[in-house]
């Protein structure tokens, strides 16, 4: 299963809610469950730390990353982390790390792309958001 945290977006509240809509507000979470494109998916919002949490299948990646686009409005200067199973590209450079090696395979201004073996890892703005749709491709 893939996942993204979004940090930094503008009204976390109104923009979870506008995501998807129809969840359950509880004290502490907003928390929602929907299919996109035939994938599972689940948002929550933190209250307490205003991030958001979106954990999908694998065959709705890019209709969770088209509904992002579509409400730019709350996320010009958010930050985008997450997983995505993915196709490894041979990569240059890598990192180090103590659980093992991370292949570089894309780092620009917007859109930073790694690959640790089985899974892509990204961090992105909402302009590598598209990058990486374009990235995944029809073939999805």
């Amino acid at each position: 299963m893939a996942g993204m945290k979004i940090i930094g977006a503008s009204h976390p509240g109104k923009f979870s809610q506008e995501f998807i809509g129809g969840g359950t507000d509880g004290q502490e979470r907003y928390l929602t469950e929907f299919s996109i494109d035939g994938g599972k998916c689940r948002l929550v919002h933190e209250y307490r730390t205003g991030e958001v949490f979106i954990w999908f299948e694998e065959k709705a990646a890019v209709g969770i990353m088209r509904r992002i686009l579509s409400l730019t409005d709350y996320l010009g200067r958010a930050l985008f982390i997450g997983t995505l199973p993915g196709r490894g590209v041979a990569g240059e450079a890598f990192i180090k790390l103590p659980v093992g090696r991370l292949e570089v395979q894309r780092a620009g201004e917007s859109l930073w792309l790694g690959w640790d073996g089985s899974n892509w890892i990204f961090s992105a703005n909402i302009q590598g958001i598209a990058e990486l749709i374009d990235l995944m491709g029809d073939g999805w």
